[in-house]
């Protein structure tokens, strides 16, 4: 058996150690217990704590091999990744790794990147500017894992609210390496294809690593680039993404992220129902007006009848000639009662008798011309004034109204369309002109 010095024992067990590995080697842990000397050597512990034991290795930075000017003490109790070799300080028989670079590693160093790019986006006013939601879109765009759960929460929100609205699928990765890239692709296809009214962007609830591909800076530019309006439903309350401060709207959740992008059918159903109500009654009152204004000029025609009022004048005419003979007749009888007394007057009387019949036929004639002067000038006015009740009546036709362009819309069931949705329902529908009705299908 050989017996080795301590000298020989440690520089095999070094050179075992240094055998062992393909270095460098990168080594993840908690930096503690870090301390400088004069000389520039630096010491730290890298511990890991699994639960039920600590574990932990020496580290060394050697000043003429520290050529990343690291220094040790900035990262004091955080986790990192140390790449460096693993080596055997022979003078002691000691273990320790010698760093040559370390970076922060967790969810710690992930939220200080997160927010440096925040930061920087913030600077820039990319957080500023949000595009407006659209009230009642028509086409609906998700962008999303065709497994996840979040798509299947977002279709059937939007079925159940708003089942109008067509929903068009950009499939793409959420998680991992390439989902940055696969989002930023199918940002661009929506807007490349521009059909989508809104775009919703979402994804089920994960770690800090899981939902890194939303506070991408790249994904982060493409969100405010576009041309769509973008709602975010990424993750579960509190998660806060960089894709939620660029976003037009920001939803807690898929389930937010739809409810957002569409209204409730219900609210729109009474909304439409209070229009129809409000339309109706306005209606109702226009048709009330209209039927008393016709009673009006009925009642106005009646009083002012030109065949009344020439009746009318006729009789007085009758009752006027009437009286006229009447006088004729007593004068005749008061002639006869004296003419036993007046017989020398006889001449006279019969030359006041002429005279009083000459004057009675022209006044007779001068009453028939001023009777038939007045009878025409009233039948003129009454003409013209009925001429103008029936002009105002006819205006009220709805016949004429359909000369000026306008035409009635009825469904299959002679049922008058009143709105959009009932004409995009009817495969047959007529169109009443002024001239006729035709009959028209959809194809």
């Amino acid at each position: 058996m050989k017996i080795f010095s301590v000298s020989e024992l440690n520089l095999k067990v070094g050179a075992l150690l240094q055998n062992s590995f393909e270095h460098p080697i990168m080594i993840k842990g908690e930096v503690t217990g870090t301390r400088k000397y004069p000389n520039g050597n630096q010491y730290c512990r890298l511990s890991e704590n699994s639960g039920l034991k600590l574990y932990a290795v020496d580290c060394a930075i050697l000043s003429w091999e520290n050529t990343q000017k690291i220094n040790i003490t900035d990262y004091e109790n955080l986790e990192v990744l140390i790449t460096g070799e693993v080596n055997l300080y022979q003078p002691n028989g000691k273990f320790q790794i010698k760093i040559h670079e370390i970076v922060e590693y967790g969810e710690g160093f992930l939220k200080k990147k997160i927010e440096q790019v925040r930061k920087k986006l913030e600077s820039e006013g990319l957080f500023e500017h949000k595009k407006e939601i659209p009230s009642f879109p028509e086409i609906i765009g998700v962008v999303t894992s065709q497994q996840g759960d979040a798509l299947h929460d977002v279709t059937t929100i939007i079925k159940k609210r708003y089942p109008v609205a067509k929903v068009f699928i950009y499939p793409s990765t959420v998680q991992g390496e390439m989902a940055a890239r696969s989002i930023i692709k199918q940002i661009k296809h929506a807007n490349s294809d521009n059909e989508a009214d809104v775009l919703l962007i979402v994804r089920g609830g994960g770690s800090l690593q899981d939902l890194m591909p939303f506070n991408d800076e790249g994904v982060a530019r493409e969100i405010y680039s576009s041309k769509i309006p973008i709602i975010t439903g990424i993750g579960h309350q509190p998660d806060k993404t960089i894709a939620d401060y660029v976003s037009d709207l920001a939803a807690e959740t898929p389930t937010h992220a739809a409810t957002s992008a569409t209204p409730d059918k219900n609210d729109l159903y009474q909304r439409l129902a209070e229009i129809e109500n409000l339309f109706l009654s306005q209606i109702k009152l226009k048709l009330e007006k209209s039927e008393n204004l016709v009673k009006q000029t009925v009642t106005s025609l009646g009083v002012y009848n030109p065949e009344k009022i020439i009746k009318n004048m006729v009789v007085e005419y009758k009752n006027t000639l009437r009286r006229i003979l009447n006088n004729f007749k007593n004068i005749l009888g008061f002639v006869r009662d004296k003419n036993k007394n007046i017989n020398l007057k006889i001449n006279q009387s019969n030359k006041i008798i002429k005279q009083k019949i000459l004057s009675l036929s022209e006044r007779h004639v001068n009453i028939r011309r001023q009777l038939d002067f007045q009878i025409l000038k009233i039948y003129e006015i009454k003409k013209q004034n009925f001429s103008s009740a029936f002009a105002e009546i006819s205006n009220c036709n709805p016949k004429k109204i359909l000369k000026k362009g306008y035409s009635i819309i009825r469904n299959k069931g002679r049922k008058i369309i009143k709105s959009k949705i009932e004409f995009d329902k009817a495969p047959i529908f007529s169109a009443e002109f002024h001239d006729g009705e035709t009959l028209i299908k959809k194809r």
